[in-house]
């Protein structure tokens, strides 16, 4: 199981490289990046909670289920 944080996983995969290609200058970069991992890290918590919840292929289903069920249910909400 990986212990990779979101902002590695988006640096990794360049999911912010056409937000960096739009900055004007160096500075605007740098904060950029640091806006990115202020943002990544308030996911980390939950993504570590998704990770210890869903070891098993069955953990993964039940998981599922459930979301699938709370969307379900707000849309009969609406």
């Amino acid at each position: 199981m990986s212990t990779q944080t979101v902002y590695e996983y988006m640096m990794e995969n360049k999911l912010i490289d056409h937000l960096l290609d739009a900055c004007e200058n160096d500075e605007q970069r740098i904060a950029t990046r640091a806006y990115a991992k202020d943002m990544a890290a308030q996911l980390d918590p939950f993504i570590s909670q998704v990770r210890e919840r869903c070891k098993t292929d069955e953990d993964r289903e039940v998981l599922l289920k459930e979301v699938l069920d709370l969307h379900q249910g707000k849309k009969n909400a609406d």
